[in-house]
């Protein structure tokens, strides 16, 4: 059977796809070290649990700013000292000890500088104004804990008001505690606190502020947004599965124009699910739910935005024809599908390269009736049809190479399609007889370089 011989051709390769796994593993080293060299702090998108610190004692702070060391002389005559130590949030998109923001509406910014000292157990947040060129302390608070997870600035009470959104990280329990904070009259308030694991802050409700989504280790997604001037527990939802760690939280929209909260995780077993959080009739909603049967665990793949269109799908995978889940290596088709309140229409189908370096958008087609052969030690994907159990005529060929690496003169039917990252990217439509063939131009077209 030629259904056979493409698991024969597939476990021929075996041994070199092997070789795949192990570059991936050597590269995905070198970039941790690289990281912890640069200082780095490796999250996945908003955050990962379990914050490791062991690479702020490596660092060698920066050289300040005029400004900067303006701002610190500020501080150490207020807290009467110059034994402290900065401290950074290791999260978000704000990394310094000096994070600067209006929080107070009156057109100048505020510096919030986060430092500790061997008198306090907390980390402390100090708020300082300008006036002129001198900087005046204007408010000390302590942490909830001895470090930082990170600092948002968000409008959650009204429309005129920047509330201070603070994750405090405590390095001995590894748990984070969030506050959120009014700055008024030179005065701090603390308006709302919570434990949490992951946090996202988006107007799922609708109402023109923002609200905060809060995940807990267990699976839960609470719900905090405002009442009368007020922030408040509104209800939460459960992921409906066991909790490994978070990887991406994605806030986007369903085709139902709502914003949403698209949410992968890691189970135990060590596979990709997925979940889609939003509000309907004023409640918190998963959107799955009983639908989450339907799809398939996975190994890759994150919900994004695929096609561009401002709606955020879900990955689905399944394994190719010719591959099965025993497999040393396994090949996927990853179908993007649209989740309607009543179910999921998929919007496309694309192969993905396993270092994700690119993808290659299926012709519809070729859809349910190609499979793929990995040549790992040329670097090659070779396309066929795969019509009655069987592999037949290739259809397409593809060949990544290092930028200034060997050319072979046999390679001479490939055509430089893109570079990206140090690679360049090669393509081939051989000549053949079958009824799903597409032209080179429409092959080039769908193949699209991520990095």
């Amino acid at each position: 059977m030629l259904g056979a011989r493409i698991g024969t051709e597939v476990n021929k390769m075996s041994n070199r796809t092997a070789v795949f796994g192990i570059k991936k593993a050597a590269v995905c080293l070198v970039r941790f070290f690289v990281a912890v060299l640069a200082g780095a702090v490796l999250v996945v998108s908003s955050g990962c649990s379990g914050i490791s610190l062991d690479i702020e004692d490596l660092m060698k702070p920066p050289a300040l700013t005029e400004r900067q060391k303006a701002i610190q002389s500020a501080l150490e005559k207020a807290i009467g000292s110059n034994d402290y130590q900065l401290k950074r949030p290791k999260l978000g998109e704000e990394r310094s000890a000096f994070v600067f923001a209006d929080i107070n509406a009156d057109g100048v910014e505020e510096v919030l500088l986060f430092y500790s000292t061997d008198e306090s157990e907390e980390a402390q947040l100090n708020i300082l104004q300008s006036n002129g060129d001198k900087w005046i302390s204007t408010y000390n608070v302590s942490g909830a804990a001895n470090d930082v997870a990170s600092i948002n600035f968000a409008k959650l009470v009204n429309g005129s008001e920047t509330n201070i959104i603070i994750g405090w990280y405590n390095t001995n329990l590894n748990v984070k505690t969030l506050e959120a904070y009014r700055y008024s009259d030179s005065s701090l308030e603390k308006i709302f606190a919570m434990e949490y694991d992951e946090m996202s802050i988006v107007d799922v409700t609708g109402e023109g502020i923002e609200d905060i989504l809060l995940l807990s280790e267990d699976g839960r997604v609470i719900l905090v947004s405002e009442l009368n001037g007020q922030l408040l527990k509104f209800g939460e939802v459960n992921l409906g599965s066991e909790v490994d760690e978070y990887l991406k939280l994605t806030e986007g929209k369903l085709e139902i124009n709502k914003k949403a909260l698209f949410i992968d995780y890691r189970l135990p077993s060590g596979e990709i699910s997925s979940e889609v959080v939003y509000y309907s009739q004023q409640k918190l909603s998963t959107l799955l739910g009983t639908m989450g049967a339907q799809l398939p665990k996975r190994e890759e793949g994150y919900c994004e935005d695929i096609n561009g269109d401002g709606i955020t799908e879900i990955p689905y995978q399944k394994l190719l024809p010719g591959y099965s889940s025993g497999d040393e290596v396994r090949m996927y088709i990853t179908e993007y599908m649209r989740a309607y309140e009543d179910g999921l229409v998929s919007v496309l189908a694309v192969l993905r390269d396993k270092e994700e370096r690119f993808i290659f958008k299926l012709p519809q087609i070729w859809k349910n009736n190609i499979t793929v052969i990995v040549e790992s030690e040329n670097s090659e994907w070779s396309v066929k049809e795969y019509i009655d159990r069987r592999a037949g005529e290739e259809l397409l060929r593809i060949k990544v190479m290092r930028k200034g690496a060997y050319k072979d003169v046999f390679e001479d039917n490939y055509r430089l399609i893109g570079e990206g990252s140090g690679y360049e990217y090669y393509m081939f439509t051989p000549e053949n007889t079958s009824s799903i063939a597409v032209s080179f131009e429409e092959c080039k077209n769908n193949f699209v370089i991520l990095k």
